[in-house]
């Protein structure tokens, strides 16, 4: 009975031992899945920290970009008012320049204009400068001399007779 009770209780110590090493070989592959799904829990923290500071940056890069575009977008807006600006004026001096081209156009034509009645009034003035000779008997000479004085609008011819 002893002896029965002994082994009974060395199976049951036997049984309860595998027992132990089946709860310790658990207990191992608990802890290796532990620290590997422990593992795995922080690297994903960690890419998780990581994105998040990407994102961060990416917001902050965003915004910069943002307000970079609206000054240059300002600044393009102003520089192209200028140049509207300055067309408007080079227009503007084109139009006058065109004036003044047509203007001296005008005065250059009414110069050759006055060139030619000049040379028509000395033609003028030649014809009107001569010397009348009598064909009589006597040597009796007529002279007429014609005095012009030269006003734009208004020519005064006067006769003079000298003996």
């Amino acid at each position: 009975m002893l002896q029965q009770r002994l082994q009974l209780k060395e199976t049951e110590n036997h049984c309860l031992r595998k027992e132990i090493d089946g709860l310790k070989k658990d207990l191992r592959s608990q802890g290796s899945m532990t620290s590997s799904s422990e593992v795995r829990l922080n690297r994903a923290l960690e890419e998780i920290e990581r994105l998040k500071y990407n994102i961060k940056e990416n917001k902050m890069e965003l915004k910069e970009a943002r307000e970079s575009n609206g000054k240059e977008l300002q600044e393009l807006r102003i520089k192209n008012k200028r140049l509207e600006n300055q067309k408007a004026d080079l227009s503007n001096a084109v139009k006058k320049q065109s004036l003044l081209i047509d203007n001296l156009k005008r005065q250059k034509l009414h110069l050759e204009a006055s060139k030619l009645l000049n040379i028509t009034e000395e033609e003028f003035l030649k014809i009107l400068d001569w010397t009348i000779t009598s064909k009589s008997d006597s040597p009796k000479t007529v002279t007429k001399d014609v005095k012009v004085h030269n006003k734009v609008d208004d020519v005064k011819v006067e006769e003079v007779n000298c003996q």
